[in-house]
């Protein structure tokens, strides 16, 4: 019907897992997942990705809840340097015009998915860090589910993990391989330095001179 797929290639490569929970209100469930910065970055927002089977396109998610390690989540030496696992950070939500669907169920408009948007305003120092995140949504619908990172032709996806306490963490797998969790960071440029402040006002002074310049030909060209 002109909406896109995300297709769980249960028969060419035997996986069968179409998405993992991380309910984290109702049952303590998240997942996680890893992301590099290579300097210093301001992330404003995060969009993560989840359904619920059953809903119609229009977003039952209620909640996103999310903090960042500076490690493996949960393992010795990692800390959380952001967020926590009680407070609602969801700013929006809508549908992907995506459906999550297997091999053998091509066109199944059950299982919708939707993107689910999240304020931050956190400033991390350049590293390795892992982002964990867990939704809420409708009780009128199973999940919310998120849906791992499908590659045609390809099983391992990445490296994600799942909990079921919020303190132990075990390798999100499907067919034997690791999955991983799509998503993204948006990010805030940051204060221009005094050397980037000069190139912008000597920017802006040429730009004043050059509107200047052609508003006086024009002037004379109507003159004449």
């Amino acid at each position: 019907g002109g909406s896109d797929e995300s297709v769980l290639q249960n028969v060419s490569l035997g996986m069968f897992i179409l998405g993992y929970g991380h309910q984290i209100a109702a049952f303590g469930f998240s997942i996680a997942d890893d992301f590099v910065l290579a300097a210093p970055t301001d992330i404003s927002q995060a969009k993560f990705y989840a359904y619920q089977t059953g809903s119609s396109t229009t977003s039952t998610i209620t909640g996103i809840y999310v903090r960042i390690w500076d490690g493996v989540p949960g393992a010795t030496g990692s800390n959380i340097v952001f967020g926590d696992l009680t407070t609602n950070r969801l700013a929006n939500t809508q549908w992907t015009n995506i459906y999550r669907v297997t091999e053998t169920s091509m066109g199944n408009t059950s299982r919708p998915i939707m993107e689910v948007v999240a304020d931050l305003d956190v400033s991390l120092a350049a590293g390795t860090y892992y982002i964990e995140w867990g939704c809420e949504g409708s009780n009128s619908f199973s999940g919310p589910w998120a849906p791992p990172i499908t590659i045609s032709g390809q099983v391992n996806t990445g490296d994600g993990l799942q909990s079921l306490n919020g303190s132990s963490y075990n390798p999100v797998t499907d067919a034997g391989e690791g999955q991983g969790f799509p998503f993204i960071l948006y990010t805030e440029k940051a204060i221009p330095t005094l050397g980037e402040w000069g190139l912008i006002i000597l920017g802006l002074s040429f730009l004043i001179v050059g509107v200047v310049a052609i508003r006086y030909r024009r002037r004379n060209t109507a003159i004449a």
